[in-house]
């Protein structure tokens, strides 16, 4: 018995076919920068690394809310708990933003000066990125 059939997301169309073909064009061109970033720059190889794994963390807590919103009326999706995955997804990204600013800083040294920052402040986790900020807010 085969499976059903489920409706497409995109419909095919010159549309269709524009956005995959700017998809495949990303995926090569990101491929290629991710290479000569690491070989180039190891530091700034990582702070891309952990910027492109803090926009995932944005996205999965993006389909999170968007699961929970549509929850109430579709029984499948009743058993997830959905407020304990965006806690966590909050933590995670609070974690990996401090590792950003660890990671920004040590790409950047000696890239000519201070940025109007005293270390102690910029150590102490005085940073915008340190908390969870505007990512609390569930209208984001």
């Amino acid at each position: 018995m085969s499976a059903p059939s489920r409706p497409e997301l995109w419909p095919r169309g010159p549309l269709h076919a524009e956005v995959t073909a700017e998809k495949e064009r990303l995926k090569a061109i990101v491929a290629r920068r991710f290479a000569l970033a690491e070989r180039a720059d190891p530091a700034l190889a990582r702070l891309t690394d952990l910027e492109s794994l803090a926009l995932g963390l944005q996205g999965k807590l993006t389909l999170h809310r968007a699961l929970e919103d549509v929850e109430p009326d579709e029984p499948r999706l009743g058993a997830y708990p959905f407020a304990a995955l965006q806690a966590r997804t909050l933590l995670q990204h609070a974690m990996v933003g401090q590792e950003r600013m660890v990671a920004a800083r040590v790409a950047f040294e000696g890239e000519g000066g201070s940025n109007g920052r005293d270390s102690e402040s910029a150590s102490s986790g005085g940073d915008r990125e340190g908390g969870s900020g505007d990512w609390g807010d569930s209208d984001a």
